[in-house]
């Protein structure tokens, strides 16, 4: 089985391209990897949202966004964004 991508890095990104996609499927996929005993989701619930926007602040992420539709999919994905200092 292929590895799945961990949690997206705040350092992999720059002051000129200060954010990421993350389509539902990674936020799902992310969440149920995380919890391998606990109710497995099939869609980006507001628990998975509080756990995911609360991860992406633990990584350094300063904000998290969840939008439908995002990259052609049906689900909430999320965009994160990390600020730069001025």
């Amino acid at each position: 089985m292929p590895r799945q991508p961990g949690f997206p890095d705040p350092d992999k990104v720059s002051p000129n391209s200060p954010s990421v996609i993350v389509p539902a499927e990674r936020v799902l996929a992310l969440y149920n990897n995380a919890n391998p005993n606990g109710k497995q989701f099939q869609k980006v619930s507001k628990t998975v949202q509080t756990w995911f926007e609360n991860k992406a602040h633990e990584a350094g992420w300063h904000s998290v966004e969840f939008h439908g539709d995002v990259t052609g999919y049906s689900g909430l994905g999320a965009v994160l964004r990390r600020r730069f200092g001025r």
